[in-house]
């Protein structure tokens, strides 16, 4: 074995290795990566929602329940995805249907919020439309 004395460093506690962290403790995520995911745009269109979810992956080994906290990301990748809002004087909500093969529609993830002033003074169709995003 030849090793070149310019790229080896020796008596090191802690290494970065393939996106890894190693040191006397285990195997650690590379803070760079997790500062990566953390600052990624809101994905906008499913092929964007992939790049995230493959970033995300590198993850789940350090994190418990990984699959169970993207479900509601992962079940978005499916056709039969239906978005429901309502819109009140006061607020607004908006609840992703997943279509079960039995006709049946479960929730995969909600959300509400009150209007502001402003958001208030919006037409009904304008009030949707904020709903939907």
């Amino acid at each position: 074995m030849t090793l070149n004395a310019k790229k080896c460093i020796f008596s090191q506690t802690t290494i970065k290795f393939l996106g890894h962290i190693i040191d006397g403790q285990g195997i650690h995520p590379d803070p760079d990566k997790i500062t990566a995911i953390e600052n990624y745009r809101p994905p906008t269109n499913k092929k964007e929602l992939k790049q995230l979810l493959g970033m995300a992956n590198y993850l789940a080994r350090f994190v418990s329940n990984y699959l169970d906290i993207l479900f509601p990301l992962t079940s978005m990748l499916r056709k039969e995805t239906i978005v429901t809002t309502d819109v009140s004087s006061y607020g607004l909500g908006a609840t992703i249907c997943q279509k079960q093969a039995d006709g049946r529609r479960l929730a995969i993830a909600n959300a509400s919020r009150t209007l502001t002033p402003t958001e208030s003074r919006y037409a009904q169709i304008e009030k949707e439309a904020l709903a939907v995003m």
